[in-house]
C-alpha cells in the first residue's frame, strides 16, 4: 500500500484577524455614550500590528478604542508571540443636539475595521475619493471588519423658570406669581403635571396644571397663586413647584423649585394714624402754651 502525505501551507500573505461584538446594535441618548465589547482574534498572517479605525459614522460622533484589560487609549495594536486573541472596547460620544445626520431614533449603521498597512491605506483612497464604502468595498478588503449599529434617542429635560423665587407679603395676603415650563431636552415631553408641595393648611391655585405635550425648545406660562391659611403667623415659609412628566415613554426627571416667602405683620394704619394726630397735637398745644408764657 502506497502511503500519500498531504501538505498544507498557510498563505502568508493572508492576513486574517476577525471581530466580534455581542452588543452589535445598541441605543443610545444624545450626549451620552455607547460602549460596544470586541472580541479580536488573529488567525494568520504575517503581519503583527494592525491599526484600527471606524467609517461610515457622522462627524458629530467620536469614538476611541480602548483596552480592557489596561483602559489604554490604543489607535493600533500589536500581536506578540503568542497572543491570538485580545479583548477591546469601542466608545462612541453622541452629540447634544440631532441634526440631519445624527437623527433621532433613526439607525446609524458603521464598520469597525483592524487593518494592516496595506489595507489601510486602500481604505484611505477609497475614503480621500469621496466614494461610498459598503459592504462590497469592505469585503475587497479582506480585513477584519464588524457591522454596528447605533440608535441615537432623544433625551427628555424639564426647566421650571421664574423671574423671583422670593417673595414679601402681610399677613393676610396671597403670593402671585408666573413660572415658565420649558422643553430643554431633545425629545418631546407629554403629560406635564405641575403641582406643590405646601406648609400645613395652605392651599395653592395653578393654571394650567397639566399641559398635554410640549415640544423641543417650546414653553408654556403657568400661574400659580400660594394662599397662607387664616391662621398662619408671621415667618418665612418655602413651599415647593414640582413638575413630573414623560418622554419616549420614560419619566423625566426634574429639580424642586424652592419658593421662599416673608409673612410680616399687617400696619395698622388707624392706629399710626391716630398717633400722628396726637403727636401733632401735642406739638401744637407746646407752642401755643409757650406763646402765652413768652407774652406774660
Amino acid at each position: 500500500n502506497e502511503t500519500t502525505s498531504v501538505y498544507l501551507q498557510k498563505g502568508l500573505s493572508a492576513n486574517i484577524v476577525t471581530v466580534n461584538s455581542a452588543q452589535f446594535s445598541q441605543e443610545a441618548d444624545l450626549e451620552s455614550e455607547a460602549t460596544y465589547d470586541l472580541s479580536l482574534e488573529k488567525f494568520s498572517g504575517e503581519a503583527n500590528v494592525f491599526r484600527l479605525k471606524v467609517i461610515n459614522l457622522p462627524q458629530q460622533i467620536s469614538y476611541e478604542f480602548i483596552d480592557r484589560q489596561t483602559q489604554a487609549r490604543l489607535s493600533q495594536i500589536k500581536f506578540t508571540e503568542g497572543i491570538t486573541s485580545m479583548q477591546l472596547s469601542l466608545k462612541l460620544y453622541l452629540p447634544r443636539n440631532a441634526d440631519e445626520q445624527v437623527v433621532i431614533d433613526k439607525s446609524i449603521e458603521f464598520y469597525c475595521l483592524v487593518l494592516d498597512d496595506e489595507q489601510s491605506s486602500q481604505i484611505n483612497e477609497l475614503l480621500s475619493s469621496g466614494q461610498s464604502v459598503g459592504p462590497r468595498e469592505i469585503d475587497s478588503l479582506k480585513a477584519g471588519n464588524v457591522k454596528l449599529e447605533l440608535i441615537p434617542r432623544g433625551v427628555g429635560k424639564i426647566e421650571v423658570l421664574a423671574l423671583s423665587l422670593y417673595h414679601e407679603i402681610k399677613v393676610g395676603e396671597n403670593v402671585n406669581m408666573e413660572v415658565r415650563v420649558k422643553n430643554a431636552g431633545t425629545r418631546r415631553l407629554d403629560n406635564i403635571r405641575i403641582y406643590t408641595d405646601l406648609p400645613l393648611n395652605w392651599r395653592s391655585e395653578i393654571k394650567p396644571d397639566l399641559i398635554a405635550s410640549l415640544d423641543q425648545g417650546k414653553e408654556e406660562i403657568v400661574a400659580i397663586d400660594f394662599i397662607p391659611s387664616e391662621d398662619t403667623s408671621i415667618g418665612d415659609f418655602e413651599p415647593k413647584i414640582r413638575t413630573e412628566c414623560i418622554a419616549d415613554n420614560r419619566r423625566v426627571e426634574s429639580e424642586d423649585k424652592i419658593v421662599r416667602i416673608h409673612i410680616s405683620a399687617r400696619t395698622n394704619v388707624l392706629g399710626i394714624t391716630l398717633l400722628v394726630i396726637f403727636l401733632v397735637g401735642l406739638l401744637v398745644g407746646i407752642v401755643v402754651f409757650g406763646i402765652k408764657l413768652t407774652r406774660r
